[in-house]
């Protein structure tokens, strides 16, 4: 016996098996059920046919492309915890598109800190238990493991002022 084609959907089995499941033979639905792919991109719903429509693009990621405005900074240089600050302000008196203005204009920074391995307290409470033991054991680690070069620091404080001490009597 030598098999023509491999059956992979559905579709090739075209009305054998509504036709099987009308006579109620289950037997015969089960084996052509069983001939299919496993495989569940050879389903006929991902045979879908393709279209040369191009999807509507985002008008910001069309601006985007066309590198139109500042680039958005990673991080404050230098630190600046007042990044936002007016935003409340622009809000009330001039409205949401002011600061859609503001941001293209002059972007804030995703950050104020320049720090890639910084958490934010928010996050790690947020963090289950043992996440949450693991990042304070690499904390207390990295403090364990800091060396401080005292010589270097006691010539600096030499170097940047001669101290004067009043004698307590």
């Amino acid at each position: 016996m030598q098999i023509e084609q491999i059956i992979t959907h559905e579709t090739q089995l075209g009305e054998q098996l509504s036709h099987s499941v009308a006579t109620n033979r289950q037997s015969d639905f089960a084996f052509l059920l069983a001939m299919l792919s496993h495989d569940a991109t050879d389903f006929s719903q991902f045979k879908l046919p393709k279209s040369d429509k191009q999807p509507p693009q985002d008008p910001l990621l069309q601006l985007a492309k066309i590198a139109a405005g500042p680039k958005k900074p990673f991080a404050a240089e230098p630190f600046n915890g007042l990044i936002g600050s007016d935003n409340c302000k622009m809000l009330l008196e001039q409205g949401l598109s002011a600061i859609q203005l503001n941001e293209c204009l002059n972007p804030e920074p995703y950050t104020v800190k320049n720090n890639t391995k910084y958490i934010p307290p928010a996050v790690i409470d947020n963090c289950p238990p043992a996440t949450q033991k693991k990042i304070i054991i690499e904390k207390n680690l990295a403090l364990m493991n800091n060396q401080m070069d005292v010589n270097s620091f006691y010539n600096s404080i030499e170097k940047s002022q001669d101290y004067n001490f009043a004698s307590v009597a």
